[in-house]
């Protein structure tokens, strides 16, 4: 049902950074909503992310299983495992999908397979990430925190998906508007408190000028028929 895989976008180079971070919200999305049925899907990875109409769809639910649990879980692929999923961690299983992803993005980002094992694999669980060449800093942050090596320290899917890089099309143009109105609400409001402070150190000199106001110039008035003229204070 679907046209490829991500791994055939990978092996094309179709994905620029905009294309991963549209990756990157697509599968948040898919785990966001696995997390919220209280499940997990333990086997993220490129392979198992599928295209369709330029879609990003995440599959093969072989290894699903529940988000917390006391007995083993069956393995997936080493190269994208957390380490407290090797290690017998099961009190949330949901931050080893958001393992499981960065390091999928990650390896895309590096340009290169994840290692099966050896020092590298070792250092990736440790929060040791290389540099990633041709990446943002905001990527490279949100994969940063995706790979931490303290599951309970990184973010869940909801979270993620707060990030100004990852919102919608329709969510960025509502928290703009948004922000447009606080702003003309805080010029709206300093607009008052300045008509305000003028009022009270208007009343407090009993209408006299106050510093910083012209002062009162007094109206002439020309009697028409005499020629003179006489003056009022306003």
């Amino acid at each position: 049902m679907c046209t490829g895989t991500l791994t055939d976008d990978v092996n094309q180079g179709l994905l620029t950074e905009p294309r991963r971070f549209k990756l990157l919200r697509e599968m948040l999305v898919a785990l966001e909503f696995i997390h919220r049925q209280h499940m997990v899907h333990l086997d993220v990875k490129p392979d198992n992310i599928f295209l369709k109409n330029d879609q990003f769809k995440l599959g093969d639910f072989g290894l699903v299983s529940r988000a917390t649990r006391d007995q083993d879980v069956e393995e997936g692929d080493s190269r994208y495992m957390s380490m407290e999923l090797l290690s017998g961690g099961h009190s949330d299983l949901t931050k080893s999908d958001l393992f499981s992803l960065g390091a999928t993005i990650y390896e895309i980002c590096l340009g290169r397979p994840l290692p099966m094992n050896g020092q590298e694999w070792q250092d990736i669980r440790h929060g040791r990430l290389l540099p990633l060449p041709n990446t943002s800093q905001d990527l490279a942050e949100i994969i940063r925190q995706m790979m931490g090596p303290v599951a309970a320290m990184r973010p869940t899917a909801k979270q993620l998906l707060d990030h100004p890089q990852l919102l919608s099309d329709e969510q960025k143009a509502l928290r703009l508007e948004k922000n447009r109105v606080m702003q003309a609400n805080m010029q709206l409001q300093a607009q008052m408190q300045a008509q305000q402070q003028f009022n009270n150190q208007f009343a407090a000199g009993g209408g006299a000028a106050v510093p910083g106001m012209p002062p009162k110039r007094p109206l002439l008035r020309a009697n028409t028929w005499s020629g003179r003229s006489f003056s009022l204070n306003l």
